[in-house]
């Protein structure tokens, strides 16, 4: 796989799992609340089970973002991806729609359905992807295996970071911009209807 591409995706990933274990931590009641209404676990072992969906996002996307035991984070990504497609399907089986995934972060919080099943299988396999590529830019396993802090963190590498977040924030911008669209859309339908 190309290193450029590769580097996009470990850090698109990571963006990922970081504003996601981000979020979880800032509501931390509601992410506790959230867990207990999938009722796939006792209750009682929702906090715990919520302190360690934090902590492994957060670690699965300092790891990626760094580049350092890539394999522990492709790994424990795939764990948790899995993990969730299994509650969400859980519940869509049960006929349980009207709970919130809890996913948070810029993935946002919606209702269960099997759109979050597909999109969680696409990002197992794009942390899948990553995992072929045994050189990564920006990666502190490169800079321990190959010994070449040029390849690793150079030029090139500090180039393809800064590209690879511009374009995620790009993304970002044009779904907010979507959102807004769609906002405006419906004010002006709701005028509409009321004249």
């Amino acid at each position: 796989m190309n290193s450029a591409l590769e580097l996009f995706l470990r850090v698109f990933l990571a963006f990922i799992f970081l504003s996601s274990a981000i979020s979880k931590y800032n509501n931390f009641d509601k992410h506790i609340g959230i867990i207990s209404d999938y009722k796939v676990i006792p209750s009682n072992f929702s906090k715990i089970a919520g302190r360690l969906d934090f902590i492994a996002e957060l670690a699965v996307g300092i790891l990626l973002i760094i580049g350092l035991l890539e394999i522990v984070a492709i790994i424990g990504a795939v764990s948790l991806l899995f993990v969730y497609i299994t509650a969400i399907s859980i519940n869509l089986l049960r006929g349980r729609t009207e709970i919130s995934c809890g996913c948070g972060g810029v993935l946002g919080n919606h209702q269960l359905s099997w759109k979050l099943v597909v999109r969680n299988i696409l990002l197992i396999i794009t942390a899948l992807l990553i995992s072929f590529n045994k050189n990564s830019l920006f990666s502190i396993d490169t800079l321990i295996n190959t010994n070449n802090p040029v390849y690793a963190f150079g030029y090139k590498s500090w180039q393809y970071l800064i590209i690879s977040i511009c374009i995620i924030i790009l993304l970002l911008l044009i779904r907010e911009l979507i959102h807004i669209i769609e906002n405006f859309n419906k004010i002006i339908s709701s005028l509409k209807n009321n004249n």
